[in-house]
């Protein structure tokens, strides 16, 4: 299988580049995508579980939350008979756009602490909305341009 061109590192913790490390070294020993595939899967777990791995930026309480990009173009180029058109997980057409939902308790108090921050979507830069399908919510934009929506559902 072909290396890595270029090292990309939105968390650059020295877990996540051992992780990434131990990753490449199990990929380039497999000759198969399955077989390395079931080569790194105990690693991912093991990451998962260790619950300090991820910078604390980026949890707050005891939410985490894992966002990726949908920018993998290259099932563009695969035959139309390729049995398997999702390899990566991060396939264009398995999002589109990128966005999430978040439940939260106090919808009212998160919008208050986010808003002078300058992160509010165009959509909620007037509150909280009560939406017709029964939730209190507002949206905001990461840097990335990801809509994350918290919301909370109405009495």
């Amino acid at each position: 299988m072909a290396a890595a061109s270029a090292d990309e590192y939105v968390l650059d913790t020295p877990t996540v580049r051992a992780f990434i490390a131990g990753v490449r070294a199990a990929i380039a020993g497999e000759a198969s995508p399955e077989a390395a595939c079931d080569a790194i899967r105990p690693a991912f777990s093991r990451l998962l579980a260790d619950r300090d791995w991820l910078a604390p930026e980026y949890a707050r309480d005891d939410a985490v939350i894992h966002l990726w990009t949908a920018d993998d173009e290259a099932w563009r180029s695969r035959s139309a008979a390729d049995e398997r058109p999702v390899r990566s997980g991060a396939e264009s057409f398995l999002a589109g756009t990128a966005s999430c939902r978040i439940e939260t308790a106090d919808v009212d108090g998160l919008y208050a602490e986010l808003e002078p921050a300058g992160v509010l979507h165009r959509a909620s830069v007037d509150g909280v909305d009560d939406t017709d399908f029964g939730t209190r919510e507002f949206a905001t934009v990461d840097l990335d341009g990801n809509l994350i929506t918290f919301f909370r559902w109405s009495a």
